[in-house]
């Protein structure tokens, strides 16, 4: 449901998930049973950080967003777990230490598992499996900034029945050592600006996907998104529709670099944000009650310019939502029936 007004606040009103209090990740160290490239089993010892906020119980199964950065408390790790205790789901924070080929841990090999080993790929799988079984994970959820985007998207590439969506921020894979094996929802991010990845390479990434998704011949939908330092800088087109109902969606970071976006930089696009509004249109359903896990966010645009607002709301059954705009001597109410998921 889109409403397209400068300087709105929307105001959703479904059931929403309270607001939780942040906690602190937890490293956890465990041996890896893989195969170098030459197909030699070996044992790597892995680790990973788990971020469940206060108040999310075990006793629930919870998403989780597995993220291709070893910080577990700063950086890209940090400004998702701030979105996790707002909307309720784990941060699983990835490194890359203890590959065989090259310079170990020197960074993530994700070409072509065939050529380079599985390394990497089968400690992903692990940690997912590992956080299902023992954190009680239910839908996993990747991202990654630079190169770790480019092991989300070779990782998508590879096994696609493991996760229900992936993301890249500033990159790209390799379309010939990555090709995709099944249609999968995919959001890439990119700055016009950046210097060391083309944006025209990233857009033949999102075209790749399109094509494995059935969404090459779709009519993009363009969205305005919240850039409150910069206005009117950022932009999404997001292709619907596509096989096993797949998404393919693209953002425009006008004057971006190659740096994660945050409130505080450039145009001030918050990127967990929009990946969170991304990912949660795929969450399977785990309650007949309706409610809300993602949130419209302030969007503040230059008069007489387009703004978007995104809700996605979660049931077993069909539900319906309301938005009021503000201010109240122009308010006006608009009504909307959606699935199980929408945005």
């Amino acid at each position: 449901m889109r409403n397209r007004a400068p300087r709105l606040l929307l105001l959703a009103a479904l059931t929403t998930v309270p607001h939780l209090f942040a906690a602190n990740a937890v490293r956890v160290n465990f041996t890896l049973h893989t195969t170098d490239a030459q197909g030699t089993p070996i044992d790597q010892q892995r680790y990973y950080y788990v971020y469940r906020p206060d108040g999310l119980p075990k006793t629930a199964p919870a998403p989780m967003v597995v993220l291709f950065e070893a910080a577990a408390n700063s950086g890209p790790a940090g400004f998702f777990q701030r979105k996790a205790d707002q909307v309720g789901f784990l941060v699983i924070s990835c490194s890359f230490s203890g590959n065989s080929t090259g310079t170990p841990g020197s960074g993530w090999v994700n070409d072509d598992p065939r050529i380079v080993g599985p390394e990497d790929y089968d400690y992903i799988t692990e940690v997912i499996q590992r956080v299902r079984d023992l954190e009680n994970g239910s839908d996993a959820f990747i991202a990654g900034l630079s190169k770790g985007g480019h092991t989300s998207m070779a990782y998508a590439c590879e096994r696609p029945w493991m996760i229900k969506a992936a993301a890249t921020v500033d990159e790209f894979m390799q379309v010939v050592a990555n090709i995709p094996s099944a249609p999968v929802p995919i959001m890439l991010v990119q700055g016009t600006l950046d210097a060391n990845v083309g944006y025209t390479m990233v857009r033949d990434t999102g075209d790749t996907w399109r094509t494995i998704d059935g969404l090459l011949n779709a009519t993009a939908v363009t969205t305005y998104e919240s850039s409150p330092l910069q206005p009117g800088q950022v932009s999404q087109a997001t292709w619907r529709g596509g096989i096993n109902d797949t998404q393919v969606a693209f953002v425009t970071v006008i004057g971006g670099t190659h740096m994660y976006p945050t409130p505080s930089v450039q145009t001030g696009y918050d990127v967990t944000d929009g990946l969170w509004a991304f990912f949660s249109q795929f969450l399977t359903p785990t309650q007949a009650a309706p409610r809300i896990v993602s949130q419209p966010v302030n969007n503040v645009q230059y008069a007489g310019r387009p703004a978007t607002f995104w809700v996605t709301a979660s049931s077993t059954g069909p539900v319906a939502y309301q938005w009021q705009r503000y201010p109240r001597r122009n308010r006006e109410l608009v009504h909307a029936s959606i699935g199980r998921r929408s945005r």
